[in-house]
């Protein structure tokens, strides 16, 4: 994959949440720090934003065939949000080819 990026072509339906992506901080093919639970940010310059089209999306550089890069997903949830029986969001991840 070339110049590979990831964004949200769907974010949910939901009025009452959003989600947004960020790109892991360990190099391609590496291993990613953890978090201890959902209250906890991830550091070394993980940031989030709801990249919604290629053109905006987080780079993930060059990923060779069968290696990978870390990505993050995060969900903020209105405080008192009503239930929602069929909440989604739609990622992609898109790239140039060599030809």
């Amino acid at each position: 994959m070339l110049n590979a990026k990831i964004y949200i072509t769907t974010n949910t339906p939901s009025t009452d949440d959003t989600v947004d992506v960020g790109v892991g901080s360990a190099a391609i093919n590496g291993t990613e720090q953890t978090v201890t639970d959902e209250n906890t940010t991830p550091t070394g310059g993980v940031t989030f934003a709801a990249a919604s089209t290629y053109a905006t999306g987080y780079a993930l550089g060059d990923i060779p065939f069968g290696q990978h890069k870390a990505v993050w997903f995060r969900r903020t949830i209105t405080p008192g949000a009503a239930a929602y029986d069929s909440d989604s969001a739609i990622f992609e991840v898109g790239c140039d080819s060599a030809a």
